[in-house]
């Protein structure tokens, strides 16, 4: 069962749960009022989880800003190498000795942190040791300075993105602790469900199987069986969409992109699979937005909801130019 599965999945057995509420007091006095309660505490908390969708867009924007910052360091360097080659003869400090290759070795690996160690050894001989020696070469002090500000703005963007990475870290491990709680729930009424009615109703065996629900929860319709054996057709308690956003140039997966149902309330942010879920939607035939930062805006057009067919969506967003 996929994360995104777990709290359609717990609100399908809930709802078996309380159908059937008298024969699991019967099995234990542990499925009282207190636990029906507490069941329903821990699916909401799911639900009204926190998802920031700014949290996860800002922490890739600042690491593409922290990449092309990187690109500009190499850069830099690569041509304070060759002002220090220009300079060799006049120079305190040898080439070999200026640390410039293992600067750029580190930006090469990402490693910010150790680029600052090296270029702070660099600037010392650049500012101190050797300044009359590269400013007569051609390195100025105005690019000292500018080299100096990439450095500071460098070691920000580092700051930066390791901030918003443990934020979400921090959502995630909330959000965690959130499924773990539901799934134990899950988890107890499923196995006693399943116990209590294997060898009796084969129906409400179904109810308990988290297999068959996995099955069925994207069914507009299911049958009923009452005791007396005839069958009912209602509705089903969750009309389900399910789906996938891709790059159209790349067909990479679109992690936080936004599917909404226009002109409800109902929304969600794509996962890092750019796969989607949306639950609880009112029978009816909507327009489905699909939007990102820095892609076109999509729509899909009457789009069913309520039918006997699972509405699963394949969209391509592309680039903004």
């Amino acid at each position: 069962m996929k994360k995104q599965d777990i709290p359609v999945i717990g609100r399908m057995l809930y709802e078996a749960f309380k159908r059937n509420k008298t024969d699991f007091e019967g099995f234990s006095s542990t499925f009282g009022d207190p636990f029906e309660s507490e069941m329903a505490a821990a699916i909401q908390a799911v639900k009204d989880r926190r998802r920031p969708v700014d949290v996860y867009d800002k922490q890739k924007k600042v690491t593409i800003d922290l990449y092309n910052k990187v690109d500009e360091m190499q850069e830099a360097l690569r041509l304070l190498g060759e002002y220090v080659i220009m300079a060799e003869g006049y120079l305190v400090t040898l080439y070999a000795n200026y640390h410039i290759k293992e600067a750029r070795k580190a930006l090469q690996k990402k490693n910010v942190e150790g680029v600052m160690e090296h270029c702070e050894i660099i600037v010392d001989k650049v500012a101190n040791d050797d300044a009359v020696a590269l400013d007569a070469a051609g390195f100025s002090a105005a690019k000292l300075a500018e080299f100096e500000l990439l450095i500071v703005e460098l070691d920000d963007l580092n700051t930066e993105q390791s901030s918003k990475l443990d934020e979400r870290q921090e959502i995630k491990a909330i959000e965690d602790v959130l499924f773990d709680a539901m799934f134990d729930y899950i988890n107890k009424v499923a196995r006693v469900g399943k116990a209590m009615y294997t060898y009796k109703e084969k129906q409400r065996y179904d109810d308990f199987s988290i297999t068959n629900l996995l099955g069925r929860m994207n069914h507009g319709r299911k049958k009923q069986i009452a005791e007396d054996g005839s069958e009912t057709e209602i509705a089903a308690v969750y009309d389900v969409m399910i789906g996938k956003l891709t790059d159209k140039t790349t067909d990479e997966p679109l992690e936080n992109a936004v599917v909404r149902i226009e002109g409800t309330s109902i929304m969600v942010d794509t996962d890092s699979d750019g796969e989607f879920y949306l639950d609880e939607i009112p029978a009816g035939v909507y327009t489905i937005s699909f939007k990102k930062v820095g892609f076109v805006k999509a729509e899909q057009h009457n789009v069913e909801i309520g039918t006997e067919t699972m509405v699963e969506l394949a969209v391509e967003l592309m680039p903004e130019e």
